[in-house]
């Protein structure tokens, strides 16, 4: 840890609010966490923090696709066939008027109005 006597005043107020990394390092070593995709340190906004903003994008991409595609698989609105030996799944796209679910349709999930 580097005491503010060895920082000048510039690198404090110009340099290291824009490498909050290098801030980390020096002043907040219990702060600084370790990205869990890529390994990368970085400093979280919260202590629930676990990607580093890089990853953080990705994963939330990812995440939100298999939630989506799970929601209408549950509401048959797709169908997925699984093939197995490390080969990509099957996804069926199934019409709307197809679906046997009335309570479905009448609720207005999935539309854009609802």
């Amino acid at each position: 840890m580097i005491t503010f006597s060895v920082c000048c005043k510039w690198f404090r107020w110009a340099v290291l609010p824009l490498d909050r990394t290098l801030e980390a390092e020096i002043y907040r070593d219990s702060a600084l966490k370790r990205c869990s995709v890529c390994g990368k340190p970085y400093v979280p906004k919260s202590n629930r923090g676990k990607y580093c903003p890089d990853c953080a994008a990705r994963v939330h991409r990812r995440q939100k696709a298999v939630n989506t595609l799970r929601e209408l698989q549950y509401a048959g609105l797709v169908e997925i066939q699984k093939q197995g030996c490390g080969k990509p799944n099957r996804i069926y796209p199934k019409s709307y008027e197809a679906v046997p679910n009335t309570d479905f349709k009448k609720s207005g999930c999935g539309t854009p109005e609802g």
